[in-house]
């Protein structure tokens, strides 16, 4: 029962969510950057690395004009092994606030390029 619950993310109901998922190597992170540096939105980021060791998050952060967080999610694909892990970082960024007491407008997931889609997406619903 806990994983079920887990696995349904209801408090996204009004936050928009992209998925961002493609091999190694296909220009995630650099997508990623483009659509937070052309916009005046308040974009949340979960960064995805399947390794224990995060660099794209410092890529993202070094660029993004946004003071919205960047989260990393480490240790394996956000589809299947650290599922509860990504399950946290949504929770915390939808209730994330800025100095004004705004919310986020929208949250970037990019996962890893071992990530499978369908699994993924079955957090949302």
């Amino acid at each position: 029962e806990q994983q079920i619950a887990a696995e349904r993310c209801q408090f996204l109901s009004r936050i928009s969510c992209f998925v961002v998922v493609g091999f190694l190597g296909a220009g995630k992170t650099t997508l990623v950057n483009r659509l937070l540096n052309s916009s005046d939105h308040k974009v949340g980021v979960i960064e995805n690395e399947a390794g224990k060791v995060s660099v794209d998050d410092r890529l993202i952060r070094a660029t993004a004009s946004s003071e919205a967080p960047t989260i990393v999610v480490s240790g394996g694909c956000v589809c299947c092994k650290v599922r509860g892990d990504l399950v946290t970082g949504l929770a915390e960024l939808a209730s994330w606030k800025d100095a004004a007491g705004c919310g986020l407008n929208a949250i970037i997931l990019e996962a890893s390029g071992l990530a499978e889609l369908q699994p993924l997406l079955q957090t949302f619903f």
